[in-house]
């Protein structure tokens, strides 16, 4: 349950976790229902992949083409949630360089929680 919320909570900090509509822009979906999809995805993912042994970083990037269709959808979500083109395509930017660093403290925290 730790590592879940953990997840979660920097899956909501790179989305600027804020209102739940999808913006003016967006697909109407639900931020917060999509990030715990993803997160959810993620710690399914780390379990299954993770030896305790292996690269994190290297496991994430198994952990990522996994759960790829769920951190697209909540990307969708959070970039239409911006109202300018400059937003959109900042935020944009910043899920797609976030998404391997929140993996990999996924997978570090799904260890240190003795697994």
């Amino acid at each position: 349950m730790r590592r879940a919320t953990i997840v979660g909570m920097l899956a909501l900090s790179a989305c600027g976790f804020g209102g739940l509509s999808g913006g003016p822009f967006g697909r109407g979906g639900d931020k917060q229902a999509d990030a715990a999809a993803w997160t959810d995805c993620v710690n399914q993912a780390a379990a299954h992949f993770d030896d305790g042994k292996s690269d994190p970083a290297g496991i994430a990037q198994n952990v990522q083409r996994h759960c790829a269709p769920l951190y697209q959808r909540l990307t969708q979500t959070v970039v239409g949630e911006h109202y300018t083109s400059a937003g959109r395509a900042d935020t944009a930017a910043l899920m797609k360089d976030n998404e391997l660093k929140q993996i990999t403290a996924a997978i570090l925290t799904y260890r240190a929680s003795g697994h």
